[in-house]
Order: C-alpha cells, then structure tokens, then sequence
C-alpha cells in the first residue's frame, strides 16, 4: 500500500497485476478448469453455465501470493507469531495510510508462501520496520468489504449491512462471531472509521492458530498455546493494530529504526 503518503509502507497487500473487461461466452477452458476446482474443493460461487453470450466480465489478474492459510501447515508457534505480526503491521500501515479496515479477514483472505528472506520490511510512520518472517510471508487478499479514505478525503466501504445474513451465522463460530461484533461496533455505519474492526479480526486470527493450525496434541507447549490463549484476550481489546503491534506476543520479532532525514 502506496502513493502520496509514503511514510507508512507495506508489500503485504496483493499486488494488482492488471484490470481489464471483457464481454462473450466464457471460454470452455476455464468452464473446464472451474468445474474441476468446483469438484475437488467446491465453489461458493455461482455456477458459470447458462451466462448471456453478451455477458460482462471483470478480469483482475493478481501475483501469486501462495495457499492460503486454511490450507497451509503452520510448522511452529513462532510461525504462529510471525503470520500474526505480519498482518497486524500490514493492517496498522493500512489504518495509518489510508484509513484502512478489511473488514472480512478470514483464514481464505490470508496468503502464505516460503520467505524468501529471513526478514521482511514494511514504513509505519516513517519508521522502517524490520520483521523476523520464521520462513513464511503473510499477503492480504480480497477488500469487497473492506473500508479506506483516499487522501483527497473520498471514502470507499461496503455497507454490510444490506447482507442480513451475513449476521445470521451459528453462535460460538468464530467467524461468524466477528461478524455479529463488527455490527455492533459499527451500528451498522459502515462510511465511519473504526479501525478497531481490525483488531476483531486478530482475535479472530489468534482463536484459528489455537483451534485449527495448532489444536491439543499438535506437539506446541502449554506455555506457547497459552501465549496465544492471552492474545486472543488481548487482541479484541486494542483500538487499533497500530496499538497491538506492541503486544507482548510480538516482542523480539521486529525493530524498527528512523529513516535517513526523518
């Protein structure tokens, strides 16, 4: 996330390759190759068969950012904290930017994918950030909720609210959870900032890595889960990430120093 303001950086968001729009029947070769995805992981998606042959398309062509998390093998806890640094930085420099909340920061919407690195770097309020990646490199996908306000003051949401059933989900889900806090929250304004909807999502973040990337038995200690257990506590607490960057958890995984001229 760049442009004007560029003390505050970060390459963890998906990077935008190239947009276009097109009109026609879809090609058989990608009717082939949904179909095939359809069967094997089965899609949320409408079915593409029986489209106008005039129909418009959207194309959105984005950089390979890896599996994402619900499918990827977080190997240790300090794996675990590394992912979950990652995209609070990358939130924290999206509040400080742009007045950024994702909004819908599931286990699909994170992408992971080996570090080439031992380190990754991100600008938050012009200091540069230096984090420990543990071997894996965090990419936020998917803003279709998301809310920003550009820096001529013009402000992008979606109002979630005209999906009712969004809310509806079974109680004691997470996700589904989150949810049901963002509304209450919000009061239903969406157009508002409310950078706390982040820090919902670590809380919801952290409950996935106890739950279903590290659940008893995967061999992490009781002090490591336990860990994890307090910033799930924690998380949902913060105002903002720009606040729970500096959560215990996180000690030791980043320095930060002052840009030349700063």
């Amino acid at each position: 996330m760049c442009g004007e303001r560029l003390d505050s950086v970060t390459s963890a968001f998906v990077r935008t390759c190239r947009v276009g729009v097109c009109r026609g029947k879809y090609p058989k070769a990608l009717v082939k190759a949904w179909k095939a995805w359809d069967k094997a992981h089965t899609s949320e998606n409408d079915a593409l068969e029986g489209l106008p042959a005039g129909q418009l398309f959207c194309v959105l062509a984005m950089e390979e950012a890896g599996r994402d998390l619900e499918a990827y093998r977080i190997s240790s806890f300090h794996q675990a904290r590394s992912v979950l640094l990652q995209i609070t930085l990358a939130l924290a420099v999206g509040e400080e930017a742009l007045g950024f909340e994702h909004r819908d920061l599931h286990w699909g919407n994170v992408l992971l994918r080996a570090a080439p690195s031992l380190t990754t770097s991100c600008r938050l309020r012009g200091m540069d950030v230096s984090v420990q990646t543990q071997g894996v490199l965090a990419t936020l996908i998917d803003f279709t909720a998301s809310r920003l306000q550009t820096p001529a003051g013009d402000v992008a949401f979606c109002d979630l609210s005209a999906d009712p059933e969004l809310f509806r989900g079974p109680k004691g889900n997470c996700q589904a959870d989150t949810y049901r806090r963002m509304l209450k929250l919000t009061r239903g304004q969406w157009a508002a900032p409310h950078p706390a909807t982040n820090t919902l999502w670590l809380h919801y973040m952290a409950d996935t890595m106890l739950n279903a990337k590290a659940p008893a038995g995967a061999g992490w200690r009781a002090d490591e889960r336990r860990a994890l257990r307090d910033f799930r506590r924690r998380a949902a607490g913060y105002g903002s990430c720009q606040e729970a960057i500096w959560d215990e958890l996180f000690e030791g995984l980043w320095v930060a120093q002052a840009r030349d001229g700063a």
